[in-house]
């Protein structure tokens, strides 16, 4: 049985070779030719009656396609007839094919070589922007690897063809100097610490090289004799700024290269007064009257010098010595006659040079030259009880026996 309801649940079993015809009702037939109809006038004109319904939207989303090749949404008039590819994307595709083609062959290789020369010589600026957008871009995608790799790289050239990359360094600096100028020295304002380490590291290793430090103190010279005045100016000035620490520092350092270098001061000292008491017989005076003042009151004088004690100078000292020379006696031969006290010490009682017994001893009437012999044969011995009873105002009598 065939229901006319719409559906048909026909369940038979026919015979072989059997045909069958099933016909629908008048009704269900009218139905089907309307539907089919309207969806063929739907789908011609589907643009034309959303356009009246005011479902734009729907029509601009018709305008445009997918590209499966970059994965962007682009206009349909991007994309040639009914492929799924943009026309950017069937370039390239077709540009690669090509290239891949003319990579091998040498004479097209020299053709794009050529090519891209004449336009880097007519393009400088453009070409010189292109570079630095190409190597941005490359560094931007290294990994730290790749970094290492680059700098061994590059360091392993540089020893290989060292003037090379020292002329290439050097025609940059001639041709781009304000520009490398201003460069480091903002980089040495941002980053101290490592200009003083970097700086320290150059003039080690350049101090090494006897050539290059003697050419490096032949340049500082030439360059002081040139700024005599700025440098006076800025010591002056850092002097003025830095005194108290340039005082301690130089105190401490004093102290530090005494105790290094005490046996050698020493020594130096002694050479430089032996040799100075040999040249200038007023060094050899002094030097003597100031040991002779410094046995007397061991520590006792202090800070003071032996000019400052005295109340005489030491010119006036050997030109009250000279007038009562003897003969043989000079300024040649001293060491052979002694300053003398014509009255000993022994005869004054002291503590400081500023006891009148000090003053006694070492006044000028008191000191005579005499020759050594006689000098060690006199002892503590008072030869002149009449200067003694002007000085002292009491009678002479010998101290040693």
């Amino acid at each position: 049985m065939v229901t006319h309801g719409g559906q048909e649940n026909l369940k038979l079993k026919f015979a072989r070779g059997v045909k069958v015809r099933f016909s629908l009702p008048p009704e269900e037939k009218l139905k089907r030719k309307r539907l089919s109809s309207a969806k063929a006038y739907w789908k011609s004109s589907k643009k034309k009656i959303l356009r009246e319904l005011g479902l734009v939207q729907i029509e601009i989303a018709d305008a445009f396609k997918l590209c499966k090749v970059c994965g962007k949404v682009k206009r349909k008039d991007d994309f040639y007839g009914k492929t799924k590819t943009c026309k950017h994307c069937s370039n390239k595709i077709q540009y690669n094919k090509k290239k891949a083609t003319y990579n091998d062959d040498p004479i097209y290789k020299e053709e794009r070589r050529l090519t891209a020369a004449r336009w880097r010589l007519n393009n400088p600026q453009k070409a010189q922007e292109a570079n630095l957008r190409s190597s941005r871009k490359r560094r931007a995608a290294m990994t730290e690897e790749d970094r290492q790799r680059e700098r061994d790289k590059h360091k392993e050239d540089y020893q290989k063809n060292p003037e090379k990359h020292k002329e290439r360094k050097r025609k940059y600096y001639q041709n781009n100097k304000e520009k490398v100028n201003i460069t480091a020295k903002k980089w040495q304002d941002a980053h101290p610490d490592k200009v003083k380490e970097i700086r320290k590291g150059v003039n080690k290793r350049r101090r090494s090289d006897p050539v290059k430090a003697a050419k490096d103190n032949e340049c500082t010279q030439q360059w002081k004799l040139k700024n005599s005045n700025k440098i006076k100016e800025y010591s002056h000035k850092y002097w003025i700024e830095n005194k108290e620490a340039i005082t301690e520092r130089s105190r401490e350092r004093k102290k530090e290269d005494a105790q290094k270098n005490l046996k050698r001061n020493n020594e130096t000292k002694k050479r430089s007064r032996a040799k100075r008491m040999t040249e200038d017989p007023a060094v050899k005076i002094k030097t003597r009257v100031s040991t002779a003042i410094y046995q007397c009151i061991r520590a006792g004088k202090g800070k003071r010098k032996t000019l400052e004690i005295l109340p005489y100078t030491i010119p006036e000292l050997m030109e009250h010595l000279e007038k009562q020379f003897t003969e043989g006696m000079s300024w040649d031969n001293y060491g052979l006659w002694h300053i003398d006290h014509k009255l000993p010490r022994a005869a004054f009682k002291y503590a400081t040079p500023d006891d009148k017994g000090f003053k006694l001893l070492w006044d000028l009437s008191n000191l005579q030259p005499l020759w050594a012999l006689d000098n060690w044969k006199k002892k503590d011995k008072i030869l002149y009880p009449e200067l003694y009873k002007e000085l002292t105002g009491r009678d002479a009598v010998s101290l040693v026996a």
